[in-house]
């Protein structure tokens, strides 16, 4: 069996992408499992380290807004379109996977075009626009969050839920209190903003450190700053007296959230998925320029069913986080009833939910 999944641009497609793949690969001897995406050095790093193989094609968004640019995306659509009939006609995959972002566009059209039967996946609650456009030509439609079945076209639609990667399901706390240093006594709270970071929720927390100092024999702090931030962030909290581990980004969230307690994070849908799954509680910053406002909703959806709380960046400063922070890990009772509802809501089986949607819709 071959299959193409075409997935890139932040990690919230991508990661979801890769539990498919290793999903495959573990369930259906020999299959080949073919990565099409923009070619980023992030893409191909990841790809390379987990054995899978990887092909770049030219795609670019369209804006709403009509201007010189949207020719040139609409040039570049064109290019990733012939690039992947070229692809399709020499692996002649059984089934195409899109998993969202623009690269998707042109690699699922070029396999309608052949007849080749194609399948996307949704992971936000409310679509993005390139979905939303193929799932009118794909054959099925696979979606994390039970509303999101309105805006497809019915009888495609399935609900899956959002893969993760097994390691991050299966991972030992103890081994991974032991594997980063840290004390099994403590409360961890984990601060990062998805792959990229968040330059605001990074100096948020900065002002926070100031009045969680107190809690220091309580709690201890993981921190993922990204890669722009990681220097200066590094500089001003060297001096917190909280164990505190900061790095740019953390290769090994298996373990990481293997011993966390509490997030502090941004809202997308890849990272609800891993924290619901944990059953980690989780205070959600959402990234107020996210297409459509799709990262509040997600976060209000997990905020209704008590597995976290929403507060809008507009509204944040460091003693609004602290005491909000306070308030949950100070209390067991809130932060066991929190981490129960998270795990009510999680899909821990979506990626083999996913592969078993991908072998109906070729069979």
């Amino acid at each position: 069996m071959k299959v193409i999944i075409s997935a890139g641009g932040t990690g919230g497609h991508f990661f979801p992408a890769i539990a498919i793949a290793e999903e495959l690969k573990k369930r259906i001897i020999g299959c080949e499992v073919l990565f099409i995406g923009t070619g980023r050095e992030l893409e191909s790093k990841m790809l390379k380290e987990r054995g899978f193989n990887f092909m770049a094609i030219h795609s670019s968004g369209i804006k709403k807004k009509i201007s010189l640019n949207t020719f040139k995306a609409i040039f570049e659509l064109f290019r990733g379109f012939t690039e992947s009939i070229k692809i399709m006609r020499k692996i002649k995959p059984n089934i195409v996977v899109g998993m969202g972002s623009y690269v998707c566009v042109p690699v699922i059209l070029a396999s309608s075009c052949l007849n080749v039967p194609t399948l996307i996946h949704e992971q936000n609650l409310l679509p993005g626009r390139a979905n939303r456009l193929l799932g009118y030509i794909v054959d099925k439609i696979a979606i994390s969050f039970e509303d999101s079945t309105k805006y497809f076209p019915k009888g495609k639609v399935v609900l899956t839920g959002n893969p993760i990667r097994e390691n991050i399901i299966t991972k030992n706390r103890n081994e991974a209190i032991k594997d980063l240093g840290f004390d099994s006594s403590k409360r961890t709270i984990l601060v990062f903003g998805g792959s990229q970071g968040a330059h605001s929720v990074n100096y948020c927390f900065l002002e926070v450190l100031k009045y969680i100092n107190s809690y220091k024999e309580k709690i201890q702090i993981i921190w993922a700053t990204g890669e722009k931030d990681y220097q200066e962030i590094s500089n001003l909290a060297k001096n917190c007296p909280i164990k505190t581990l900061i790095s740019p980004f953390f290769v090994n969230m298996a373990e990481v959230y293997a011993i966390v307690d509490l997030a502090i994070c941004r809202s997308g849908a890849t990272t609800i998925a891993e924290l619901t799954t944990k059953g980690i509680p989780a205070i959600f910053i959402p990234y107020p320029y996210a297409t459509n406002n799709h990262q509040e909703l997600n976060a209000d959806f997990v905020s209704s069913h008590s597995g976290g709380i929403t507060l809008l960046e507009k509204n944040l400063n460091g003693k609004v986080l602290a005491d909000a922070i306070i308030d949950i890990i100070d209390n067991t009772e809130k932060l066991k009833n929190m981490s129960e509802a998270m795990k009510k809501i999680a899909k821990p089986e979506a990626a083999k939910a996913v592969v078993d949607l991908i072998t109906k819709t070729y069979g």
